[in-house]
């Protein structure tokens, strides 16, 4: 899920055309590297990571934990199974060589709720934000969560390390701990740019890390830096003096300073001094702007 190489060397293969018990997730994974198939197929049925990967908890992802779309099982296609579509109208980014910005307005077709999100990418890893996390429907339930990370490590006994120096013996039964500044696994790190509360749980050697919002947010939100080639003494000294970090994080623009490369990016959600809703990555004197910009519709701009 976090693989590179899935940008190098790409192919395409229809791993399966039913639409039985494993049908509808391998029948979407129609993009893979051999790599991360082999990683997610390979090994005995029923503990390969396939079987054992949270799909409720993806990676990045901000979800209702329990709300499924329910679709007609003859097409494959039609949005359901795994696939909650959004209905938000603003979505893209822009770049610059060493990295870029991108953002959109989650409005999931179902989970009633909204979120602004981003991710900012720099040499090394990427900067996740949220803001405006809030429930759409009163009553439910069911929280929403946000999930930081979830990773089949390669060695079975490799465990979780907290900023506080624990290696908590975790279960598949969720555990909350508190005031955590980062978390590491199998070369994977993870800084906050405050104390936060965090849940994780492991099942054979799929270890999740998330956030919980609880069933009602109101203007949640998160900040959080990914390292995917890292070591615990990298991500700590990062935490401890972060070469990026936020400027600003609400419902009208996520804005991240990159010293490591001197840039500036920015995802503008509302028109404001930006003219229009935007992207901008803006470093010295280097320029591009996407083809959306140029037609007078959302665009993105570097600079």
């Amino acid at each position: 899920m976090s693989d590179l190489e899935v940008v190098r060397s790409r192919t395409v293969e229809l791993l399966s055309g039913g639409v039985g018990e494993e049908g509808h997730q391998r029948a979407a994974m129609v993009d893979l590297s051999d790599r991360v198939r082999r990683e997610l197929f390979d090994g005995e049925r029923g503990r390969r990571p396939v079987d054992l990967y949270d799909w409720d908890r993806l990676p990045g992802t901000t979800n209702r934990i329990g709300v499924h779309p329910e679709n007609p099982t003859g097409n494959i296609h039609t949005p359901g199974y795994s696939l909650n579509f959004g209905r938000g109208e603003f979505s893209g980014g822009a770049g610059l060589e060493e990295g870029g910005i991108a953002g959109f307005v989650l409005i999931p077709t179902h989970g009633d709720f909204v979120a602004h999100k981003s991710i900012t990418f720099f040499p090394g890893g990427f900067l996740a934000l949220g803001s405006g996390i809030r429930s759409t429907i009163a009553g439910d339930p069911r929280p929403v969560q946000t999930t930081v990370l979830q990773w089949a490590s390669a060695d079975a006994e490799e465990s979780l390390l907290l900023s506080d120096g624990r290696r908590p013996e975790l279960t598949d039964e969720s555990q909350r701990f508190e005031d955590v500044t980062w978390c590491y696994i199998d070369g994977i790190g993870v800084a906050f740019f405050e104390p936060t509360g965090v849940y994780a749980r492991r099942v054979d050697r799929v270890t999740t890390v998330w956030l919980n919002h609880g069933p009602q947010p109101e203007e949640a939100g998160y900040a959080y830096v990914l390292l995917p080639a890292t070591s615990a003494e990298g991500i700590a000294a990062f935490a401890t003096a972060p070469p990026v970090h936020p400027l600003q994080r609400d419902l009208r623009v996520h804005a991240v300073a990159d010293e490591l490369t001197g840039a500036t990016a920015a995802a503008f959600f509302q028109a404001g001094s930006a003219r229009r809703i935007c992207w901008i990555v803006r470093r010295k004197m280097s320029f591009a702007m996407s083809g959306s910009a140029i037609r007078g519709m959302v665009g993105g701009i570097s600079r």
